[in-house]
């Protein structure tokens, strides 16, 4: 229970029940003193479990919490009447007490609701105001925001009698809450070990509640595939539909009572048993975050083919290493800032990323380090690592493509002239809208060259390699229609003043170019 203190000013004078048409004589007692202050305490109870599991609703991130300017009404009733100038008085909260000129009465008796809604001005009880919210549930389905959630999640009081110049509202939730939870599929090594791996096992979730429609629920916080939707007290068809990890259509439905205050939670299963799967190279990345043996290229149906993504180069956690101990710096320090789940490997994409009609990216970056604007200086501002290969200690033989990306990206925000910014960091952008990654990853970033190395020939000196893990990588990107690695390519990893490094993916060579020659990119993601 989450105990809230606040205080309401309630305005007491004569002159308003004169305003209002109200007297003495019609039973409505005044306070004498106007500027009394009455100690309201209110208390907020949690969803508890229907099914006697838990004891309550346990996410703290769905708890009703007041924030400044939320609103909520007050009535005043009188032998089961309401007061006509006291029926749905709008009290605004300031973020440490309530306000509102809300007349007081010694014989009156007071419930309050939240939150405030200006078509409850018509409304003569609590039942009332339930029953229409319990009406504006049906029309608006859409709860997918946790604002348009609250809005629905209607708290109410009983009836008080101010005791002592005081009032206690305790309120209670007045809908009911129900928690989906959908099926997760999980990769282990050996039957007897924990998931190492677990993605979503469903796309394309739907369902219904009776007449009710495409209802959108609103997800948790604290785990990606629970999912919560407040409903009117009743008896429902839960009906609904998801599309499976390995893109098999289901459907389901059960009756399902709710009651109110109460919340149901529903389990939604699919035919999706533990993988036993090791992930490694040459692995193919599905677009839902689903990771099929690179063994199986002869067996992936079309449908699998279509939502490939991206082949895995890098079957570790690219966040493991330590670059520089005494500085405490990993792999990757802003990858692991921004997204510190990524702890699988790394994936790289099915397709060169150019600017110019396959011809390669106009300029990578056309201001840089020894020019007239030292990017490192720039980037330094948002405590990115340094892009460059010179310094203590270099970024070079380490992970990095995360962080330069985003450095470069920033670069871009803080320059006006056109021709100085990175051109590469400014397209990638829509590359990452053309191949949409549905699963919690990086998102796609411009690989270093140490990325690119791994890429090239599988690890070990940044100087180049035979292209063996290149080779590998090919025959399955080429099974699912992708575009051969070959070639140079740029790496988002600077050589000196005014020059990145490339690599060549055929032979091996890395050296350092002019920013503005054209080569392509090949993206990576982290997941």
């Amino acid at each position: 229970m989450k105990k809230i203190s606040f205080y309401i000013s309630f305005l007491c004078s004569l002159y308003l029940l004169l305003f209002s048409g109200c007297s003495a004589e019609e039973g409505y007692e005044t306070v004498d003193n106007k500027d009394q202050l009455l100690n309201i305490q209110v208390t907020v109870d949690n969803f508890y479990s229907s099914d006697g599991t838990d004891t309550r609703a346990i996410d703290d991130g769905y708890s009703t919490r007041f924030e400044y300017g939320d609103k909520m009404g007050i009535f005043a009733m009188i032998n089961g009447d309401v007061v006509v100038t006291c029926r749905n008085i709008l009290c605004s909260y300031d973020g440490s007490k309530w306000d509102g000129a809300v007349p007081c009465y010694d014989n009156a008796q007071y419930f309050a609701y939240y939150p405030y809604d200006a078509d409850m001005n018509t409304k003569n009880s609590k039942e009332e105001v339930v029953a229409a919210f319990a009406e504006k549930l049906k029309a608006n389905t859409d709860q997918s925001t946790y604002e348009a959630y609250a809005a629905c999640d209607l708290i109410a009081s009983e009836l008080v009698t101010p005791e002592n110049k005081s009032l206690t509202f305790n309120f209670t939730h007045q809908m009911a809450m129900m928690e989906i939870v959908m099926p997760m599929l999980e990769y282990k090594k050996t039957a007897d070990e924990q998931a190492y791996y677990i993605v979503p096992d469903y796309t394309n979730f739907t369902f219904a509640l009776n007449e009710m429609k495409n209802v959108l629920p609103l997800q948790s916080k604290n785990a990606e595939n629970v999912y919560r939707y407040i409903v009117a007290p009743g008896n429902y068809s839960f009906q609904g539909s998801f599309t499976s990890g390995y893109y098999k259509d289901k459907k389901y439905e059960q009756a399902v009572a709710f009651k109110a205050g109460k919340y149901k939670k529903i389990n939604i299963k699919s035919d999706s048993s533990p993988l036993i799967h090791t992930i490694g190279i040459g692995d193919f990345f599905m677009n839902n975050g689903v990771v099929r043996a690179k063994g199986v290229a002869n067996w992936l149906t079309d449908k699998e083919k279509q939502n490939c993504i991206g082949i895995v180069f890098y079957a570790k956690n690219p966040l493991a290493d330590i670059s520089d101990v005494a500085a405490g710096t990993h792999h990757d320090p802003t990858l692991e800032a921004d997204h510190p789940y990524c702890t699988h490997g790394l994936v790289v994409s099915l397709h060169d990323f150019s600017k110019l009609n396959n011809t390669g990216v106009e300029t990578i970056c056309m201001c840089l380090s020894g020019g007239s604007i030292d990017i490192n200086s720039i980037v330094k501002e948002k405590d990115f690592f340094s892009i460059s290969s010179v310094g203590s200690p270099s970024s070079l033989p380490f992970i990095m493509g995360y962080n330069n990306t985003k450095a470069l990206e920033y670069y871009n925000t803080t320059v006006d002239i056109a021709q100085n910014i990175s051109v590469a960091a400014q397209e990638i952008d829509n590359y990452r809208n053309q191949y949409p990654i549905g699963c919690k990853a990086s998102g796609w970033y411009i690989p270093s060259l140490k990325e690119m190395n791994y890429m090239q020939h599988g690890g070990g000196s940044v100087w180049g390699g035979n292209p063996i893990i290149r080779d590998q990588l090919n025959e399955n990107i080429v099974v699912v229609g992708g575009q051969a690695i070959q070639g140079t390519y740029w790496v988002s990893s600077e050589s000196g003043a005014g020059s990145f490094f490339k690599l060549d993916t055929d032979a091996g060579g890395v050296g350092g170019q002019r920013a503005w020659n054209k080569f392509p990119i090949r993206p990576v993601f982290a997941f």
